[in-house]
């Protein structure tokens, strides 16, 4: 059980540094959360009530015909009540069993809860704030969003191809509420789609990556192939770009002008792996891999832009994708 101690403020250090885009997180020790002005402002967080079952409950068999303004409208008023039975039973009941029931501190520490979603169909994947959420109204404005936290989905690092084939995938998920062999026939189309733009050396297939302006003691996949990039085509990346990098299985090497020179000049600056084997490259800002030279790893690609991303989501409907090759790819 947690309990209030009321402290007085004995010192207050002014900090020279106060400019606008600094951020300070205080806190108290051990504990991290605080009130201040009797208003709690640290360490805040959000509560997801399951609804529908007290809908089904209270609708019975009308609750297929009741329309979504008016469900939603119900469970509104089931989360203020919610708020006013915690505030009028709990608080009480927890100040009178630490010996602290007096009427008026049980009505200040009052809690107001800000209803700010309602979500039609959620999903809830096996980590922390990695979820999806359809949402249908937000703080009492009728909405239909599809709100996406910790996916890849959001991630400036992965693929243009696998950000839009998840937003898809979970959309039907969600919304369209497919089964387990709708899904695995859109996961096909895609993975169909990505091969043959993989062949055409689309370069918005590869892994999106920087070259930070900072010292690496091991080079990293995307500065290695804007290296070999450099080496091959003449000087084109520096510090601070970006590109679109892909693993590569093979090299024709006859296509490349003074290509024992360049493989040469790769191995000193220690750019292949063994035996002398280019296994990346990365290509800059809307220009395309040239597959007729460099041959993309697709098992390799496709590991990391579709079956990897996807293994969370479909783990959900009991698929395992280590053993897909019986079922769809």
């Amino acid at each position: 059980m947690m309990s209030i101690v009321k402290e007085r403020i004995t010192s207050v250090e002014k900090i020279e540094n106060n400019i606008p885009e600094y951020v300070y997180d205080i806190e108290v020790d051990n504990n991290h959360m605080f009130f201040a002005n009797d208003i709690l402002v640290h360490n805040t967080d959000s509560m997801f009530l399951f609804i529908e079952p007290v809908l089904k409950s209270l609708y019975g068999d009308k609750y297929d015909s009741i329309s979504e303004d008016e469900k939603t409208e119900a469970t509104l008023k089931i989360v203020r009540k919610c708020s006013e039975y915690i505030n009028t039973y709990i608080i009480p009941e927890m100040l009178k069993r630490h010996n602290a029931g007096d009427s008026e501190l049980a009505t200040k520490y009052n809690f107001t809860f800000k209803e700010e979603l309602v979500i039609k169909r959620a999903m809830f994947l096996d980590a922390k704030k990695k979820y999806a959420l359809w949402i249908i109204n937000k703080e009492g404005k009728k909405i239909d969003d599809l709100s996406i936290t910790g996916m890849e989905v959001v991630r400036a690092d992965f693929p243009r191809f696998t950000k839009q084939m998840l937003q898809d995938v979970i959309d039907k998920i969600l919304r369209e509420e497919y089964s387990s062999f709708q899904i695995l026939n859109l996961i096909d189309k895609y993975i169909d789609e990505y091969k043959t733009r993989l062949m055409a050396g689309d370069y918005t297939l590869g892994v999106p990556g920087g070259w930070g302006a900072r010292e690496y003691k091991v080079l990293t996949k995307t500065i290695r192939g804007m290296k070999i990039y450099n080496v091959i085509y003449g000087p084109t990346f520096y510090e601070g770009d970006r590109g679109y990098t892909f693993t590569i299985s093979k090299v024709d090497g006859s296509k490349i002008k003074d290509y024992d020179k360049k493989l040469k000049q790769m191995r000193v600056e220690g750019l292949l792996i063994k035996n002398d084997q280019i296994d990346v490259i990365t290509v800059p800002e809307g220009v395309n891999l040239d597959t007729s030279i460099f041959y993309p790893d697709i098992d390799a690609m496709l590991d990391i832009a579709i079956y990897k991303r996807l293994e969370p989501i479909i783990d959900i409907f009991g698929i395992n994708i280590d053993h897909m090759d019986n079922l769809t790819w």
